[in-house]
Parts: C-alpha cells; sequence; structure tokens
C-alpha cells in the first residue's frame, strides 16, 4: 500500500515515496512522511485526515486518547503486573543459578564460539558486494552487533 493522505481543509492529496520523503499539505493541516516502509503521519486535527489507499478509497483514521488508554491500561493489569514481575524474578534467579553452574572449561568454549561469530559477522560484511557495503545501517543490524560484541565482554568479564 501506498503512502497517502488526504487533508479535508485544503484537499491537498499527499504521497511519500521513501523513508524520508516528508510532505505537508497546502494549508500545513497535515503530513506523512516513511514511503511504504514506515507509515508515519501527523495532523493539528485529526478529523481533517483522510488516508488515501492504491484504490485512491478514502479512510477514515481512528485515533486514541494516549492518557486515557494508559490509565484505563494501569488499572486493569496491576494483577497481572505483579504476577510477571513475581514469574521474572523467578527466572532471574534460574538463570544466576544456572550461571554459576559453569566451569572455566565451558567459558573458555562460549568465549571461543563468540569469536567464531565475531569473525563471521565480519567475513559476511566483507563478502558483501560494493553497493550493499554502502546502504545505511539498520536499528537491526546495530542490535546484532552489539549483542555479539556485548556477549563477547561479558564472556571476559565472568572470568
Amino acid at each position: 500500500m501506498k503512502n497517502r493522505a488526504k487533508c479535508k481543509l485544503c484537499e491537498d492529496v499527499l504521497e511519500s515515496f521513501h523513508r524520508y520523503d516528508y510532505q505537508v499539505c497546502k494549508c500545513g493541516e497535515i503530513s506523512i512522511t516513511g514511503g511504504s516502509d514506515v507509515y508515519e503521519c501527523a495532523a493539528k486535527e485529526w478529523k481533517n485526515f483522510l488516508r488515501v489507499d492504491d484504490n485512491n478509497n478514502l479512510i477514515v483514521v481512528k485515533t486514541f486518547d494516549k492518557k486515557i488508554d494508559q490509565r484505563v491500561n494501569e488499572k486493569t493489569d496491576e494483577s497481572v503486573k505483579e504476577k510477571e514481575d513475581e514469574s521474572v524474578k523467578e527466572k532471574a534467579d534460574e538463570n544466576i543459578q544456572e550461571k554459576t553452574n559453569v566451569n572455566a572449561n565451558n567459558k573458555k568454549y562460549i568465549k571461543n564460539q563468540l569469536f567464531e561469530i565475531m569473525k563471521k559477522f565480519i567475513d559476511d560484511i566483507d563478502s558483501l558486494p560494493i553497493h550493499a557495503r554502502h546502504q545505511a545501517v539498520t536499528h537491526s543490524d546495530l542490535s546484532a552487533f552489539a549483542n555479539v560484541v556485548y556477549s563477547i565482554l561479558q564472556a571476559f568479564d565472568d572470568t
């Protein structure tokens, strides 16, 4: 689906073609950005904002008040949160017990595995075509890299 919207006030139809393509209607009432990757939009008054689908059908956007929704969720989820907190604490305690039971040989084995993962990560990047190496890094890429580095540092910290 294309990232398109229509302003009810000036009847301007906007379309965002790529992630950083920011579009504003003539009267400044609504805006969109993100292309077909991220459907971001803004409006001074949401009653003046309409989505436009690929068949030029107008879609009324439903909005909600975050403050009211948040208060309702807080009241209804208090007991659920307490139960979740207890189970999270129990799982954390179990993980701590498991980590303390790891012997020195396992630590060396884990370190070697982590170094192999890091080396494969580097080799995979180096083997990319030149145009792919010049693409922007996504948050997913950065998260994967940070997790590998974190795991290696954590393995050294445990010795």
